[in-house]
């Protein structure tokens, strides 16, 4: 990646497999995002598992650039599908242009 970037990871998985896995996923995102010309400076995942309720995996996701910053979080009973809808939360608040910079959605 060229950005420089912090990255942050809190996960309470439980399987040591799952957090590596989630890791590739986001940073796979985040090399797609770069592609189209976003700059963006921190990444936040956090994963934490709920008590006794169904869909006990929890995702919280926090992404700063452009000068904004995007939360988003979800709730699934798979760690993964939690990590896609609100990480395509995300990208749906925002809007490229080719050759462009990433701009915020109004």
């Amino acid at each position: 990646m060229c950005n420089t970037l912090g990255l942050y990871f809190q996960m309470e998985v439980g399987d040591p497999k799952s957090s590596l896995s989630l890791i590739e996923l986001a940073l796979d995102r985040l090399k797609a995002l770069e592609q189209k010309k976003m700059e963006f400076e921190y990444f936040e995942l956090r994963l934490s598992k709920l008590d006794d309720a169904p869909q006990n995996k929890q995702v919280s996701i926090k992404l700063d650039g452009e000068g904004h910053t995007f939360i988003d979080s979800e709730t699934s009973s798979r760690w993964d599908d939690a990590f896609l809808n609100a990480f395509e939360r995300i990208q749906d608040q925002l809007t490229v242009s080719p050759g462009s910079a990433v701009r915020w959605r109004k």
